[in-house]
């Protein structure tokens, strides 16, 4: 899926900016992203979407008017559309408020991929859209685009996101940009590995970054070592390139 951001009424700082798109396909907005938000002059207001080319254009729409009320949040389905939040272990779909894969129903879903059923089948199981995004809905219906279910790691019998470790750290001043990936573990099956790039003129260590998450993550969720690099592998857009991340610790 893709997030979409447009903005209105251009600044003096942000002129430069104006009547251009920020896209990001099949993952979490780029780190710092949200943030930037906060800086901006009044009326400069941001309105997101969710789409992808199997769901159709619009799935997700947040208007500009609550870009500061609901930063971050990709909105709500668009009228035309129906969404639901499943499982992403179990597949039942989940009422209320939820964490989980994305499903998409209605009539700008595609029919399926050309010539190749088994593709279709597994994508549109249940007359469902499975997008493979993973998504929070809070009780007013809002939804917060988190992950990649693909990314996810499980650790002693539970779902992780990289992008909340990821984000706890981001949190650190210590901290300028951070990677978290799954690598195996012998006792809990997987266990997270931080990849973490010092901001200048910060000190900090691996000591300090693990305590700084077990004051704001559960038990689980810590990461179970950090290690500092000079930069991340990045594909288009902006993301983050996980695998390559991975291949560091299988070399």
């Amino acid at each position: 899926m893709r997030t979409e951001r447009g903005s209105a009424r251009p600044g003096p700082r942000y002129r430069r900016l104006h009547g251009r798109r920020r896209r990001t396909r099949g993952h979490h907005p780029g780190q710092g992203r949200h943030h930037l938000l906060q800086d901006r002059p009044p009326g400069r207001l941001r309105r997101d979407l969710l789409r992808g080319p199997e769901a159709g254009p619009n799935v997700l729409c947040l208007p500009a008017e609550l870009a500061f009320e609901r930063a971050g949040s990709a909105g709500v389905p668009y009228p035309h559309v129906t969404c639901a939040i499943a499982d992403p272990v179990t597949g039942e779909v989940l009422d209320g408020e939820a964490t989980g894969e994305l499903l998409v129903r209605g009539p700008s879903v595609f029919p399926g991929y050309l010539g190749d059923p088994q593709a279709t089948a597994q994508s549109t199981r249940g007359g469902w859209l499975h997008t493979g995004d993973l998504v929070r809905r809070d009780a007013e219906g809002y939804h917060w685009v988190l992950d990649r279910i693909d990314d996810l790691y499980i650790t002693s019998g539970e779902n992780v996101s990289p992008v909340e470790v990821e984000q706890a750290l981001l949190t650190h001043p210590g901290v300028a940009r951070v990677a978290v990936v799954g690598v195996p573990d012998e006792r809990r099956g997987e266990v997270g590995l931080a990849f973490v790039v010092r901001r200048p003129g910060v000190p900090v260590d691996e000591v300090a970054l693990l305590e700084h998450c077990r004051e704001r993550l559960a038990r689980f969720k810590v990461p179970a070592e950090v290690r500092f690099t000079e930069e991340l592998p990045h594909a288009a857009l902006e993301k983050v390139r996980r695998s390559a991340l991975r291949g560091r610790v299988e070399a």
